[in-house]
């Protein structure tokens, strides 16, 4: 493909703000998949293309229509008629109704299978630990459990990671971003380059700066009991595990709130 525009349907909010100037993809993927291709920017920064549908992370952008062969550059985003969406997960004003439509969203009785990664003694240790971290809203040990997860597991985005940005959502939503301040941010982020996959990475770099993935912003700022459940089924669909390992992380940290006030 030579010189070819590439329609896009949708992306996020921010990442169309910093694309307007600039809207050129590198001349390599850097990994290409049946319905997706990653591409890594000067800068480090992390796009995704997929075809139409929800956004699968806040890096991504869902195309008009899906192209077998995106390699062959130069390629050009056509952002004129794309829709900008607000992938942010914002801080809840009625703690109480919030949890309660998570609580819906999240009730499945027979949730889907995590990955290995999460049950071994390694993942059992550091979601124990973790969930403390958050009762007692202690950040140092959230620090040390939430690296004790980052790059367990194997795939793309390991079951950790999946895990991490789960939690980390549902802590933007009910307790006010807590702990993604600036040093907890920092600690995460600068552990996860050299501790997971750049995709990995990536998704934690947004969770901790509270962007995240149109299925997931979906059910974290659900209005209804119906809309929660919806959500939590694409969810759900993502990936072989990342979903479920999402989910996972939803419900710990949703747990671990239930003694702290809303």
């Amino acid at each position: 493909m030579i010189g070819t525009r590439l329609r896009v349907r949708a992306l996020g909010a921010q990442l169309a703000a910093r694309l307007e100037t600039d809207p050129s993809l590198p001349d390599r993927p850097h990994s290409m998949f049946e319905h997706a291709v990653n591409f890594e920017t000067a800068d480090g920064a992390l796009l995704t293309l997929h075809g139409p549908g929800p956004l699968a992370a806040p890096f991504a952008i869902a195309l008009e229509s899906w192209e077998a062969d995106l390699a062959g550059g130069p390629l050009t985003l056509d952002l004129g008629g794309a829709a900008r969406v607000d992938l942010a997960v914002r801080p809840v004003r009625n703690g109480v109704t919030a949890r309660v439509l998570l609580a819906a969203g999240l009730a499945d009785t027979r949730p889907e299978p995590c990955a290995a990664g999460l049950e071994s003694p390694r993942g059992r240790a550091a979601r124990a630990a973790l969930s403390r971290a958050i009762g007692a809203r202690d950040a140092a040990d959230f620090i040390d459990a939430a690296c004790g997860l980052i790059g367990l597991g194997e795939g793309l985005t390991p079951a950790g990671d999946d895990y991490l940005v789960g939690v980390l959502a549902i802590l933007h939503r009910l307790a006010d971003g807590w702990p993604a301040a600036a040093a907890v941010a920092r600690a995460l982020t600068a552990h996860a380059v050299d501790a997971t996959t750049t995709v990995g990475a990536a998704f934690l770099r947004h969770a901790v700066a509270g962007q995240f993935s149109e299925p997931l912003r979906d059910l974290a700022m659900a209005k209804s009991p119906s809309g929660a459940r919806a959500a939590a089924a694409a969810l759900a669909r993502m990936g072989a595990t990342s979903g479920a390992d999402t989910l996972a992380g939803m419900r710990a940290a949703l747990a671990a709130l239930e003694a702290t006030p809303a």
